[in-house]
């Protein structure tokens, strides 16, 4: 059986798992931000690493979660049928989203330096990918900083697109 999106979320997982807390700690002081860790080991029970594009607000009303959290998940496949014979020759794009948190009160402080420091870490580890024969593309969106119940928090969404052959 062809392995297709499965392939690239276990590439992307291994390698956010293996070197995400590390480059982040390293990374992140030079901008002037505060490291975090993510549980990726106690997964699915960890309480800040989530399989699956899910919605924050959504986590707020049903979920145990602790902020900052990651998700991972399979967004988009195109089988462009680049090369035959093969099940599929073409592009996965994985996502990854990342939900900051600030504590709450006046909006005077800078929520651009944390953002700074993962994408450089996205990058990186992008890079690394691409070194073990994946040819990867990587691209950030950050949305709006926002106000919750508790804190100011901030969605960046990340977009790995992953060439396959399977």
């Amino acid at each position: 059986m062809a392995q297709i999106s499965a392939r690239a979320r276990a590439a992307l997982y291994g390698l956010l798992s293996a070197r995400f807390n590390t480059l982040l700690s390293t990374v992140a002081p030079a901008y002037g931000a505060q490291p975090f860790t993510i549980d990726f080991l106690s997964a699915p029970k960890s309480v800040n690493f989530f399989w699956g594009a899910l919605d924050p607000d959504d986590l707020e009303e049903t979920t145990v979660y602790k902020l900052p959290l990651m998700t991972l998940y399979s967004s988009q496949s195109a089988n462009r049928h680049a090369q035959k014979p093969a099940t599929f020759a073409g592009v996965v794009r994985m996502g990854s989203d990342v939900v900051l948190s600030w504590r709450a009160g006046n909006a005077n402080q800078d929520y651009e330096a944390l953002g700074d420091a993962l994408e450089e870490v996205m990058n990186t580890l992008a890079d690394e990918l691409a070194q073990r024969n994946w040819v990867v593309s990587m691209g950030m969106d950050r949305g709006p900083v926002r106000r919750g119940q508790q804190n100011w928090y901030q969605v960046l969404r990340f977009s790995f697109m992953f060439e396959v052959l399977a």
